[in-house]
């Protein structure tokens, strides 16, 4: 018979049931449903956050019994969470930079920590304690070690693969419930390099790969997305791009992020950049497919390849260290808030599949909205039609006032 309790030691001194239950759901320790399979040696013991999940996981443990079955839930949770996430991330659906993503997470933070335990096994303390662990690790000169964004990357890895546990019936509950990350500072920070260091930049890298900078530059694509730059997109005389692709880590051409294939956005393609696109074409035509950016040994670009330019690119312009190609679309961005683009275009060209995100990268690029908006109230105020002049305080009647 399958059983919940507390293994704490809350209630430790109290006999009877009907009290231990009551000190058990007073405590902060999670609940465990023991059960011992047909056959079995000894009880399984799974962990849950709430007394009711675990009291419905105890009755459909009972009710498989009764039928002469045995959930799998129980014995698929035996697997290591290591060998099962390998075994996911190489079946991954998802788009293939956020598998390399998880993988990089997971096996640099996550399994030195808890790759060795049965999925079964790990419960949300596991995940608070190694969320705790990276938190408070300082270098040398008593920094946090780790960037809130890579703590909350780890803790998205490994709650992914605990929803694909979930979802095929390996385990009953995720243990990545309401677990505090620290605060992600997501604003952009603005880089706005002058000419004549955009142009050192741009130039350090193969005259055949310098295109991709422009468009990021000019009209906000991402990286991936510059890299898929192919002249059968080109709409209205060259002046608007049709985004429908992008070009993953690893040179593969795969639709753009949030889309699906045929899917696309246009943006608009400032002189400049369709200056510097026909001076491309002149010396580096469209291939067959009409892609322009070549890649070396695979026909599309690698990441790595382009980012050694990059990072050499940045040191020999004299740019912070801790420039990304991302910088380039982020000055594109807020170019276009601060000349007054609305912000929902600008969302849009950016490809963000919601208006939210934009806000919160951006929205501190725009402070003239405030401004705007107190003096939109304020002559509202001024034009209020004028039937009577109050005198003083005195003269305004407050109902319900004695």
């Amino acid at each position: 018979m399958a059983t919940v309790l507390k293994r704490c030691a809350c209630a430790k001194h109290i006999t009877d049931r009907k009290q231990q239950m009551k000190k058990w759901h007073r405590c902060p320790h999670t609940w465990k449903v023991l059960d011992r399979p047909p056959g079995a040696k000894r009880s399984i013991q799974t962990s849950f956050t709430e007394w009711a999940d675990a009291d419905k996981e105890r009755k459909r443990l009972e009710a498989a019994k009764a039928e002469g079955k045995r959930s799998a839930v129980i014995s698929g949770g035996h697997v290591k969470f290591e060998t099962y996430a390998e075994d996911r991330l190489d079946k991954w659906r998802g788009a293939p930079s956020s598998a390399k993503k998880y993988r990089s997470s997971l096996r640099t933070h996550a399994y030195p920590r808890i790759g060795h335990l049965a999925l079964r096994e790990i419960t949300r303390e596991h995940v608070v304690d190694l969320v705790a662990e990276m938190e408070n690790a300082q270098d040398e000169d008593g920094d946090p070690f780790y960037a809130g964004s890579t703590i909350a990357g780890v803790y998205v890895a490994i709650a992914a693969i605990f929803a694909e546990a979930r979802n095929n019936q390996r385990i009953a509950e995720s243990p990545c419930v309401r677990v505090n990350l620290p605060v992600v500072v997501s604003g952009a920070i603005l880089i706005d390099p002058p000419m004549d260091q955009l142009t050192t930049f741009v130039n350090r890298f193969p005259a055949d790969w310098r295109l991709p900078a422009w468009f990021q530059y000019g009209c906000g694509l991402r990286i991936g997305e510059a890299l898929a730059v192919n002249a059968n997109q080109f709409r209205e005389g060259g002046t608007v791009y049709r985004v429908e692709e992008q070009v993953d880590p690893d040179g593969n051409v795969i639709p753009c992020k949030w889309r699906r294939k045929g899917q696309y956005r246009d943006v608009p393609v400032p002189e400049f950049v369709q200056e510097r696109y026909q001076q491309h074409i002149a010396l580096f035509p469209p291939d067959a497919d009409g892609y322009v950016v070549p890649g070396r040994k695979h026909p599309r670009v690698v990441r790595n390849s382009y980012n050694e330019h990059f990072r050499k690119a940045v040191e020999l312009a004299g740019l912070p260290e801790f420039m990304t190609s991302h910088y380039l679309r982020h000055r594109w961005a807020a170019v276009m808030l601060a000349r007054g683009v609305d912000i929902t275009h600008v969302s849009r060209w950016l490809g963000h599949q919601q208006i939210e995100t934009t806000y919160r990268i951006y929205g501190h690029m725009v402070p003239r909205v405030a401004t705007e908006a107190r003096a939109a109230i304020q002559a509202a105020f001024a034009e209020l039609p004028r039937t009577g002049e109050v005198s003083s305080v005195d003269d305004v009647l407050i109902p319900g006032a004695g």
